[in-house]
């Protein structure tokens, strides 16, 4: 889903006669009914970040090293109410990542995995603000991916074998997963750093992979990923 990165605003009041606090200010904007507290998220953000995606698996198999690479990011976050705590969080990715395991299982000696693509979420989310420059947030909702994937294993004798979703009739993972997520955030002005962690809550594996792997059903995928780098913040 995530993704996913998260970027935080706030809305503002000034102090007045019955000495109210002042609002945070976070870029040109101000925003919150106190200095710390719950907010809905407000921005559009573009980042560069490492993506370490962390594979899950109720077994074993062939590998369980995680995946690495970057990912492109653009967010975005709409407040659903003036008032309120929640926002419409808009992400959207574009990511590589590969793995090479040289100590692979089921009775193989190396594999090499590669994942790349896109992926689109609508959630749910909210954030607590520490400071004008520290705050973290929460998420939650669907993700769509589109990504094409291959896994290459190779057996003592040398011999080659490829997996993959090159075409509609060979996709052995779900499009879709129901994330949660989490992220940190350390802003000044237009620019910031961002840490964010999302947890995959279904089982990515579809029946054609079960079909052409002879795993059994138990063998399940649930992905998270992690992610850390630079956002420029548009407003």
């Amino acid at each position: 889903m995530i993704g996913l990165p998260f970027a935080s605003m706030l809305y503002a009041q000034d102090v007045n006669a019955d000495n109210e606090f002042e609002g945070v200010k976070i870029g040109s904007r101000n925003y919150s009914r106190t200095k710390t507290g719950f907010f809905a998220p407000s921005d559009m953000s573009l980042g560069l970040v490492y993506d370490l995606e962390t594979l899950r698996f109720s077994d074993n198999g062939y590998s369980t090293k995680p995946l690495n690479g970057g990912r492109i990011c653009y967010v975005i976050h709409g407040p659903l109410s003036k008032k309120g705590v929640l926002s419409l969080e808009l992400p959207t990715s574009l990511r590589v990542n590969y793995v090479k395991d040289t100590n692979a299982g089921g009775g193989y000696k190396s594999l090499y995995r590669w994942e790349g693509g896109s992926t689109f979420g609508v959630l749910l989310s909210t954030g607590y603000c520490f400071s004008e420059k520290c705050y973290v947030t929460i998420g939650g909702g669907v993700a769509l991916y589109w990504i094409f994937e291959e896994t290459t294993l190779k057996d003592y004798s040398g011999s080659k074998t490829k997996i993959g979703n090159f075409d509609d009739e060979n996709k052995l993972m779900k499009e879709f997963d129901v994330p949660i997520t989490f992220s940190a955030s350390f802003r000044y002005k237009r620019l910031g750093m961002r840490i964010n962690y999302d947890i995959g809550t279904i089982n990515r594996y579809n029946k054609k992979f079960y079909e052409q792997t002879g795993l059994p059903e138990s063998y399940t995928k649930k992905n998270n990923h992690f992610c850390v780098g630079v956002q420029y913040y548009f407003m």
